[in-house]
């Protein structure tokens, strides 16, 4: 053979599982592993059973092929529903090396046992245990004449006390198996992932790792964040088109003309929000953001109304960059606009003192009427220097008022108080905060923000998923309540 040929069926294995060619056993080490609990009675008595199955020593080549007939004491042929447990005989047949490796490993994993392959080609495999005092010892080789591999001898009995450690049990193939507990809870607590581990496998495991399972978990069950993005379009299209009415509206960024556009804002009204809202609630609009907690962040800006029950009834949402003046221009321009002309007097909006939102309303509608969240202005109120339980009540009565009369005599008993605290309050406009200065069309005399705080708890659960699983779940429970409340 010239030099540099290559010898068939012998060269190294790039598979699924990252095992090229002949690993080194520095690199076969084992993450990390700490003790177990599992007794050691399972793993004595399989060994018991499998005494039978010794083979005669081969040489280091393992040219020779052991009789078989002598040894094989089940089917010759394994097959996948044996993974739960399975037992190797001489002459057993494998459909690919990736299914046997997969079968050694639990194997050996359900005997507290850790492994590793000494030789990893394509057609030749040697598994021999860490501990290199074991004489434990599996030699698998391609078959000839037909696409299966084969077990050609194999020495079953581990002579090493029980593993603490198995390298098997990496974040990947935690996932794997306990995919169907983080499709139930995708946010199982790592306490919980550790003890399902030690139950089923009674393996050990670092947090770190059990912290990067239930990341992959949620990738294999909804997808990378970052691929999402790229079928957004999609989805809104799909929207527009089974759901006649609604609103979806996408801005894109592309700073370079040559470079692809980047995802920046989306506005999302289905048809039944804006019907609804149009048809049989209040004319108030209460405003507010909150954080998304994906690997991308951004902001949730929410309009959320008050229905005739006083209950809230969400109006429309949208996903932004950051919660600035420029993204709430643009929201708002969306929502008057999807919203049409509206009643004669206008809209009413209340929202907490976020400064950037007062100058975008008066861009977008000037000289709509506006409030501010009371429990926002206590807060700056209170943390202006004016503490106390005397000025907290006085400020709260002044707001509650339902005549000019009764706002006057409780500011008038502030400024006895504090007058610090009367000048502060006077430099608000009195319309923005008390009933007794609210235009009587509204027929609402709310004066906290409560029901976009609601709306923002209400979808917690929603706030650190990919966009649009994101969307699909607000959509859904938005269907279920307004089902509900018809």
């Amino acid at each position: 053979m010239r030099e540099g040929e290559d010898v068939p069926g012998e060269g190294n294995v790039d598979n699924e599982d990252g095992e090229e060619g002949e690993e080194s056993e520095e690199s076969e080490e084992s993450e990390d592993g700490v003790e177990d609990n599992d007794d050691d009675d399972d793993a004595n008595s399989d060994m018991a059973r499998s005494d039978i199955l010794i083979s005669p020593p081969n040489s280091d080549e393992e040219e020779e092929v052991a009789p078989q007939s002598k040894y094989v004491t089940k089917s010759s042929e394994f097959q996948m529903a044996d993974l739960g447990h399975p037992e190797f005989v001489v002459g057993q047949k494998f459909s690919s090396i990736k299914i046997f490796r997969t079968a050694v490993r639990e194997c050996n994993l359900n005997m507290g046992k850790d492994i590793k392959f000494k030789k990893n080609y394509l057609a030749k495999c040697i598994v021999v245990c860490r501990d290199p005092k074991c004489k434990y010892r599996l030699y698998g080789r391609k078959c000839k004449e037909e696409e299966s591999f084969e077990i050609r001898s194999f020495q079953p009995k581990h002579t090493c006390r029980r593993n603490h450690k198995n390298s098997i049990v990496k974040s990947s193939w935690i996932a794997d198996k306990l995919i169907d507990k983080f499709r139930a809870q995708p946010n199982m607590p790592v306490k919980a992932i550790l003890g399902e581990v030690k139950d089923r496998w009674g393996v050990d495991v670092k947090k770190n790792r059990l912290y990067r399972a239930r990341v992959l978990a949620k990738e294999m069950i909804r997808g990378k964040v970052n691929l999402q993005y790229q079928k957004l379009w999609d989805y809104c299209e799909t929207i527009r088109r089974t759901n006649i009415g609604s609103c979806i509206m996408m801005k894109l960024e592309r700073p370079i003309p040559d470079l692809p556009a980047k995802f920046q804002r989306l506005y999302f009204s289905l048809s039944a929000m804006k019907i609804g809202f149009l048809s049989g609630c209040r004319p108030i609009i209460g405003l507010d953001g909150c954080f998304l907690k994906g690997p991308y962040k951004g902001q949730l800006l929410t309009a959320v109304s008050r229905d005739a029950n006083n209950q809230m009834y969400p109006v429309a949402f949208a996903v932004v960059e950051a919660e600035v003046k420029n993204s709430w221009t643009w929201f708002l321009e969306a929502l008057l606009s999807d919203l049409g002309n509206g009643p004669a007097e206008g809209w009413t909006f209340i929202s907490d003192r976020q400064k950037s939102l007062v100058p975008s309303l008066d861009l977008v509608a000037p000289g709509v009427e506006y409030r501010i969240c009371v429990r926002h202005l206590y807060a700056n109120y209170r943390d202006s220097g004016h503490r106390g339980l005397a000025l907290k009540d006085k400020l709260w009565s002044a707001a509650a008022a339902y005549t000019e009369a009764d706002f006057l005599r409780e500011m008038d008993e502030l400024k006895g108080i504090s007058p610090d605290a009367y000048d502060y309050l006077s430099k608000v406009d009195p319309s923005t905060w008390s009933r007794a200065w609210f235009s009587t069309f509204t027929k609402c005399d709310l004066i906290v923000n409560n029901l976009s705080e609601c709306f923002n708890a209400w979808i917690l659960k929603s706030r650190d998923l990919p966009i649009i699983s994101m969307m699909e779940m607000l959509r859904k429970k938005l269907m279920k309540r307004y089902q509900k409340k018809r």
